[in-house]
C-alpha cells in the first residue's frame, strides 16, 4: 500500500511539473517542447507536400495568401512564429489546417 502512494505521488508530482499555461492564458499539460512540437509539425507537413497534389495556379495561391497574411498577422508574437509556410492543396475537401511550427494547409474544394 505504501508502495503505491509512493507511485502516486510521484505521478503526481510529474503531471504537476508538466503543467503550464498557454499563451491565451490556458492550462496545459506539456508533453513536448515547443521544439518538438514544431519539429514534428515540419516533418508532417513535408510529408503532406510530397503525397498531396499541391496547387499551383497563380490566383488561388495569391488569394489565399492575402487571407492568410491578414489572419497571421494578428497572432501575438508569443507564440513563437514569424514566419509562416502556406500551402494550398488540390482536393475536393473543403478545410483548412494550421501546424505547429507556422505551417498552414487549405484545401482548394475542388
Amino acid at each position: 500500500m505504501l508502495k503505491a502512494a509512493k507511485y502516486a505521488a510521484v505521478i503526481g508530482t510529474l503531471f504537476i511539473t508538466a503543467c503550464s499555461s498557454s499563451p491565451t492564458g490556458r492550462n496545459q499539460l506539456l508533453l513536448f517542447s515547443d521544439q518538438d512540437m514544431n519539429s514534428l509539425g515540419s516533418q508532417s507537413f513535408e510529408q503532406m507536400k510530397t503525397q498531396q497534389k499541391v496547387s499551383d495556379d497563380p490566383k488561388i495561391n495569391a488569394y489565399v495568401q492575402c487571407v492568410t497574411d491578414s489572419i497571421t498577422k494578428h497572432v501575438p508574437s508569443s507564440y513563437g512564429v514569424t514566419n509562416w509556410e502556406v500551402v494550398v492543396f488540390e482536393s475536393d475537401q473543403v478545410n483548412a489546417f494550421a501546424l505547429p511550427g507556422g505551417k498552414i494547409g487549405v484545401y482548394t474544394g475542388f
